[in-house]
């Protein structure tokens, strides 16, 4: 999914992030507009309220909703289904709008494609470049193509860039209320990196002297857009470093996190000194689940740490989207709560 403009996801219909790979089964939506590339080369625009279940590479099945499919050669026979008609592709770009089962019409804006299934015999079999079809009950009329009635796609772009510079200038606001939060002791948002210098500022309004982070060996890259700053852990030896005092009975952590792959037993967001009383460690497990720490004895065993294990919340498809995640080790309740995306 490369795209998801003022997306509002229905009820058990999926809810995945920008950059998610998609399983098969069904994607649906109340409103707004996604742009789907499927892997064997095929751009989808879906215009919501809609609902099409993945089937394949090249294979999707439209329920309701409009969608405008553009098909590279090495795509060719990318194929849409709607109750009993196949919409085969012959190296086109074509739009469906479906509002029923037994209403749907076909638009064909370039190219050529194939109609299978339940065709009448008075109906052909190929529609071509500005023909289209309407399919009533049954009955099939010969339309125009109508390119304007369907989303362009230089307009999704233009829509989908607007929206990030709206989020990125809310996320500048965020930050600022964010950095002088009451008990705030470090605040690395990775803004303002310079190639070269090892040094990021803590940006905690109360922060403590000589806080500042200091990177070991990651990389300066893009954030959730363009504009925004990150940093990237590649290496099991990357990572960033600062120092901070004092003892404080609970303990809230959070970070936005874009997991491309998790290589290590232990994928660490944040570690402490070791084998002291009190420190924490708050990782992603191999196999997805988030890990919350604390070391409740002196000890170097398995029993000294107190620990809180989630259900897996990170798994392939969830790769390359970022992910909030929030951690909380309430001292007052004697509780620790793990959060993803509120």
């Amino acid at each position: 999914m490369v795209q998801a403009i003022n997306v509002k996801w229905e009820e058990g219909g999926g809810n995945f992030g920008t950059g998610s790979a998609l399983p098969k089964g069904w994607l649906r939506i109340a409103s707004g507009t996604l742009r789907l590339d499927f892997y064997s080369g095929a751009r989808v625009i879906l215009e919501g309220p809609a609902s099409i279940e993945l089937l394949s590479p090249d294979l999707a099945r439209l329920e309701k909703g409009k969608l405008t499919a553009r098909v590279p050669p090495p795509a060719e026979g990318f194929t849409v289904i709607s109750s009993d008609l196949r919409v085969v592709d012959r190296g086109t770009e074509f739009g469906m709008n479906v509002s029923g089962t037994n209403d749907c019409e076909v638009h064909v804006f370039d190219g050529e494609v194939e109609l299978q299934g339940e065709v009448p015999a008075t109906a052909g079999k190929a529609l071509f470049q500005g023909n289209a079809v309407a399919i009533r009950e049954g009955k099939w009329t010969a339309i125009p193509a109508d390119r304007t009635s369907f989303a362009d796609p230089a307009a999704v772009l233009t829509a989908a860039t607007r929206e990030s510079e709206a989020q990125w200038t809310a996320w500048k606001k965020a930050s600022q209320k964010l950095s002088r939060m009451p008990g705030l002791k470090v605040y690395f948002d990775f803004e303002g990196l310079h190639p070269g210098d090892p040094a990021i500022p803590n940006r905690a309004s109360g922060a403590e002297e000589n806080s500042s982070g200091t990177v070991i060996g990651c990389d300066s890259l893009p954030g959730r857009w363009s504009q925004k700053g990150a940093v990237g852990f590649a290496k099991s030896s990357d990572r960033v470093r600062f120092r901070t005092s004092g003892t404080t009975s609970s303990l809230t952590l959070m970070a936005r996190v874009r997991v491309d792959s998790l290589p290590q037993s232990h994928n660490h967001l944040l570690a402490m000194a070791p084998e002291k009383v009190g420190e924490v460690h708050w990782k992603l497990d191999q196999s997805g689940r988030l890990v919350l720490g604390v070391r409740a004895e002196a000890k170097l065993a398995y029993d000294s740490w107190e620990r809180l294990e989630s259900p897996r919340i990170v798994m392939e498809q969830d790769f390359g989207r970022w992910l909030l995640l929030v951690t909380v080790n309430d001292g007052w309740q004697g509780l620790m709560r793990l959060y993803v995306e509120g």
